[in-house]
């Protein structure tokens, strides 16, 4: 159950306060807050479906006396003036791509928790999940390969801190791009670079000193 209390500022913003004791079909309550009496069923459906998964969508919403609550009606020209009103909601399981083909954006589901992988299977672009705030690694755990995420903008720094390796990226960024990524010598050397390679990026005599004895390199 979830309590709030939200002053509706809907329509005019005058009118009667309602509370509204919201219950699931199964007579659970779901959440309690307060509107104005001019509050429309499209103002209310919207308040709950804050407060549900992304999975969940509310159907509809039925008043205390049984009826069927139309998405336009207020409270008064339903009847409630003030007071406490019981408001029965029926919840449906909508899948992730329903929530797609409705309009929902990459953003959007980001913000409610579905992965990057998630949003991969149902059609999202790359280019949208890393707009939509998902990392680098996020994406490379989606199943994204390195020619994308260069393709999608990424750069030599952000694929580094995504735990890629020089020998990975060799070929696709210039060896002063591994380098200003943060790639030190050992990391070059390991990637199959010359000595010469390194020092025409430049590497100094002690960063290469450094990197023969990590990788035991003696060419």
């Amino acid at each position: 159950m979830e309590c709030l209390t939200e002053l509706a500022q809907h329509a005019s913003g005058k009118g009667e306060l309602v509370k509204l004791d919201v219950l699931v079909m199964s007579g659970e309550s779901l959440a309690n807050f307060e509107v104005v009496n001019t509050s429309t069923a499209l103002f209310v459906c919207r308040q709950i479906q804050k407060m549900l998964p992304a999975h969940q969508q509310v159907h509809s919403l039925i008043l205390p006396d049984g009826r069927l609550w139309a998405d336009s009606q207020t409270l008064l020209e339903c009847g409630i003036v003030s007071g406490v009103a019981p408001l029965n909601t029926v919840i449906i399981a909508v899948s992730l791509l329903e929530l797609k083909l409705a309009g929902q954006t990459a953003s959007d589901l980001f913000y409610r928790g579905y992965s990057a992988h998630s949003l991969r299977e149902v059609g999202f672009p790359l280019a949208e999940l890393l707009e939509a705030g998902f990392d680098v690694s996020d994406v490379k755990h989606a199943g994204y390969n390195v020619n994308e995420l260069r393709s999608a903008g990424c750069t030599a720094g952000d694929l580094h801190w995504a735990g890629y390796t020089a020998s990975e990226l060799r070929g696709l960024y210039s060896i002063f791009d591994l380098k200003v990524a943060g790639y030190v010598a050992a990391d070059l050397l390991r990637a199959g670079y010359r000595v010469s390679d390194l020092m025409g990026a430049g590497f100094t005599i002690t960063d290469l000193r450094r990197g023969f004895d990590e990788t035991g390199y003696n060419n």
